[in-house]
């Protein structure tokens, strides 16, 4: 087992940030005509303190204030691991989020050039960390999963038992794909997630309980699929204040068996 945040400083990390919202006031950074900011903020350069490192609840903590979108990401990029890290939300909320949910993500698999995705993300897929909706699938950019999941309504949820559907952007299922159970804890009571990956399978657990499995891992490279199980790990910062603590991954050489355990069904 290996900790990725040593209490201290963001030591194995660097911080990306997008440009900030127009109601932010930083001295020097250019606007448009309309008040728009033309820049991002870039690498490791976070003059509005969005991440830092604090004492909560007697222990250190990285808190990501959610003003700026953008995200800490690992120096190292990890295939086969079982990452787990405890979070729990704060209060401070910011435009243009301040009146939705509170929202962050755990991004895994993450590829490709920082900021490439909306001036923001890198590729990557997405342990979605929000209000409600703790171990949702999203992907990011024009990463691509199958997962067993049954459609309600317009939307896809996941189902042990449903056949395979691919999600990702511009797929028929479209990007999202509902967790189930719902396994979060009330707004400001630390949550467990945990993110079990092997050969490009992967499980998302919250609070001990699978609420995802996802199966054969890839993205779009000049239009051919490609296998993607190997990545950088990204925070997000969204809107809202959350902290992270006790972040730690583990080499695996197989799959446990709460994927070890489950076939999934051929796509329909």
């Amino acid at each position: 087992m290996k900790s990725l945040f040593n209490g201290k400083d963001f030591k194995g990390w660097d911080i990306h940030l997008n440009k900030p919202h127009s109601t932010i006031n930083i001295p020097g950074l250019p606007k448009d005509s309309v008040g728009e900011y033309l820049n991002r903020l870039g690498v490791n350069n976070d003059p509005l303190k969005v991440f830092t490192v604090v004492m909560q609840d007697g222990a250190p903590a990285i808190r990501v204030s959610g003003q700026v979108f953008g995200y800490i990401v690992s120096n190292e990029s990890f295939s086969d691991f079982r990452l787990k890290l405890q979070f729990k939300w704060g209060k401070e909320k910011w435009a243009p989020r301040k009146n939705d949910k509170r929202d962050s993500g755990l991004l895994y698999y993450s590829v490709g050039t920082l900021g490439e995705h909306s001036g923001t993300w890198m590729t990557s897929q997405e342990c979605q960390i929000q209000e409600g909706d703790c171990g949702d699938f999203w992907p990011i950019g024009n990463s691509r999963v199958d997962v067993p999941a049954e459609k309600i309504d317009t939307l896809y949820r996941y189902n042990r038992d449903s056949s395979l559907v691919t999600f990702g952007n511009g797929t028929i299922a479209g990007p999202r794909c509902i967790k189930s159970p719902d396994n979060e804890k009330a707004t400001g009571e630390w949550n467990t997630i945990e993110v079990i990956s092997f050969n490009g399978n992967s499980v998302h657990l919250i609070n001990g309980k699978v609420t995802m499995r996802l199966f054969n891992s890839r993205h779009l490279v000049t239009g051919v699929e490609q296998q993607l199980k190997a990545g950088r790990i990204q925070l997000q910062s969204e809107g809202a204040e959350i902290f992270y603590r006790k972040i730690e991954v583990s080499p695996i050489s197989e799959m446990p068996s709460v994927m070890n355990d489950y076939k999934p069904k051929k796509k329909s």
